[in-house]
């Protein structure tokens, strides 16, 4: 079985942390929500993170992410622009950030 992965570097403290969210097509299916509110499956806290900031989803091989709220922002390491709600973001495993948060979702096997 895949997996699906985040790997989540909090820009602050310069701490890593890794996430097995489960099952990549379950995951995938489903998309995986990102935001404060204790419900998303990416559980982040922070005043720059909405509730409900993110969904980040699989059409054929490509990954997309979706901006959910309105007060929601989402950059690239790197650049000055900043995606909000409405915008189309084809993301596939490129990092993305969500506040001081930079994410990295990935695929990894299952052992066994």
């Amino acid at each position: 079985m895949t997996l699906l992965i985040v790997r989540i570097e909090d820009t602050r403290t310069h701490q890593t942390e890794q996430r097995i969210l489960g099952d990549w097509h379950k995951c995938m299916k489903a998309g995986v929500l990102i935001g404060s509110d204790a419900v998303c499956h990416v559980h982040l806290t922070g005043s720059q993170v909405a509730e409900r900031h993110a969904r980040y989803y699989a059409l054929s091989h490509h990954r997309f992410l979706d901006i959910l709220d309105d007060s929601a922002v989402v950059r690239f390491p790197g650049s000055d622009s900043a995606a909000r709600k409405g915008d189309y973001l084809r993301v596939d495993y490129r990092p993305f950030m969500i506040g001081p948060y930079v994410l990295t979702f990935g695929e990894q096997r299952e052992p066994g």
